[in-house]
């Protein structure tokens, strides 16, 4: 480090020494050290697109959004045409909400699907979910065949509360590709949400099938099959049972479906069986044991012990419908769960 501040004291108008004492601290875990060398970089040398370039990316690594946006706007004086400066500049602004900014970078980026499902995300990310409707359904009408922006508007949709445009999205990617597992279960989802039981148990069960066939999303297919049980149950608990346990019988006594014999108990009114269930399921850290125990708890008037599961969960799953149920829920406590 001592050589380095040698080279920067020799050549102060050079970008160089900094960028490596930058390197230098990251390495040692030190990003507010690393952040004072990059912007001195960038004083030093304010055409260096080395310098602003790693500069962004931390700031992008520490959510200073605003600051990042400035950042691109000077790479992209530097570089007007370059389309990755402009995908990048067009996720600050999907972060900050600014939804027409982001899209007329991306336009201006002539950008491939994969940037619009990015940018989208970004605005999801940041719980911008209006944003991310308005980036998403501009990215659709340059590629009305993609059923991952579909699911993606959908997603944005139901974590505002749109249940029905959240399934109408759904049912649209569904429509493009049957055998997407994450659709369908979002699409179930939605469905119980809307009150039409029925359909969500076929498209949750779908949704089961199809992603334990893809070999990736055993996680979700089997909260799936646990939907489905949970919503069997509203009429007919003793063929909950019968669904779930079949599901047992062939994948065996995996977390998702031992969860649902917990949903099945609650929806039975057998709370303490319920939190038997989930709190086994929680304490050896299955996020969504994690929220049901928080949701037994609060049905229970056990407060304290409530507001502690669902902060919990949501400083692993802060964006998306689940969290902003967790939220909900947190309100319906007298706690702003955003609060500093």
């Amino acid at each position: 480090m001592k050589d380095y501040q040698a080279l920067a004291d020799l050549y102060p108008d050079r970008a160089e020494p900094l960028l490596a004492q930058a390197a230098v601290a990251q390495r040692q875990g030190d990003p507010d050290a690393a952040l004072v060398f990059l912007q001195a970089a960038v004083d030093a040398q304010p055409d260096s697109e080395e310098a602003l370039r790693r500069l962004s990316l931390l700031l992008e690594q520490q959510e200073r959004h605003d600051e990042v946006l400035a950042v691109y706007d000077r790479l992209l004086e530097l570089a007007p045409a370059n389309q990755g400066y402009l995908v990048a500049r067009a996720r600050a602004y999907a972060r900050l909400g600014q939804a027409d900014a982001a899209v007329a970078d991306l336009q201006a980026a002539q950008a491939l699907e994969y940037a619009w499902l990015n940018v989208t995300g970004s605005a999801y990310g940041g719980r911008e979910y209006q944003a991310a409707v308005d980036i998403a359904s501009t990215g659709l009408e340059e590629y009305p065949e993609s059923a991952e922006l579909y699911v993606a508007r959908g997603l944005a949709q139901m974590s505002q509360g749109d249940d029905p445009a959240a399934a109408s999205d759904f049912a649209s990617a569904v429509e493009i590709d049957d055998t997407d597992y994450l659709a369908l279960y979002w699409y179930g989802q939605a469905l119980a949400e809307t009150g039409e039981t029925a359909p969500a148990i076929e498209a949750l069960q779908r949704a089961g099938e199809q992603g334990t066939q893809s070999g990736v999303g055993a996680d979700r297919a089997f909260e799936a099959m646990a939907a489905a049980a949970d919503l069997i149950a509203v009429d007919d608990s003793d063929e909950a049972f019968s669904y779930l346990a079949g599901q047992v019988f062939q994948f065996g006594s995996v977390d998702g479906l031992l969860m649902g014999y917990g949903l099945i108990e609650r929806r039975r009114g057998n709370e303490d069986l319920a939190f038997v269930r989930m709190n086994g399921l929680a304490s050896d850290g299955y996020l969504p044991a994690l929220y049901w125990r928080g949701v037994l708890y609060a049905e229970q008037e056990e407060n304290d012990l409530a507001v502690e599961d669902l902060l919990a969960y949501l400083e692993v799953r802060p964006f998306g419908p689940e969290a902003e149920r967790a939220r909900d829920v947190l309100k319906s406590l007298g706690i702003d769960p955003d609060r500093p």
